[in-house]
């Protein structure tokens, strides 16, 4: 709760999509997509868009079903083990959004799933990232050690 009151979660998932400069007709993959929020925000900006979105935790797929359900969205969701990108078969996407997941993955699965990644993008996609930076003002230094305190060092390194 308290973190849905200090974390501007909405704004920097807005800022993203405004970012990917949409024309309304793309496919996208929200890799990473918690519980639906970002996919959600765009199908209903770009209703014309064809949004997957993928995740590793089969519970917070089921919010996000539920979400999608609730706001009548065709919105494509799929289980996938942390590694292993291969139940996209063969689409292709002409972007690729993650919002604040990365910092959960260590350094050697972030290799092989920026890799899959890569090879999941339409030749000219684009694939963008919203998550931590290196902290900067003595505020932030102090809130990301105490983040990577629960969070772990090597991931979020």
């Amino acid at each position: 709760m308290l973190i849905g009151l200090t974390f501007p979660e909405k704004k920097i998932k807005q800022a993203l999509i405004d970012q990917l400069q949409l024309k309304g007709n793309e496919t996208i993959l929200d890799f990473g997509c918690g519980s639906g929020t970002l996919a959600i925000m765009i199908k209903e900006q770009y209703p014309l868009v064809n949004i997957t979105g993928v995740d590793v935790d089969e519970q917070i797929l089921g919010i996000a079903e539920k979400k999608t359900k609730s706001a009548q969205l065709n919105i494509s969701l799929i289980k996938f083990d942390g590694e292993d990108l291969s139940s996209l078969g063969n689409q292709q996407f002409d972007k690729i959004v993650s919002t604040l997941v990365f910092h959960h993955i260590s350094t050697h699965v972030k290799t092989k799933i920026f890799y899959q990644l890569f090879n999941l993008l339409k030749s000219g996609g684009e694939l963008h990232i919203a998550d931590f930076g290196k902290a900067k003002t003595f505020y932030t230094k102090v809130a990301t050690a105490l983040f990577r305190r629960f969070d772990g060092m090597e991931n979020t390194r």
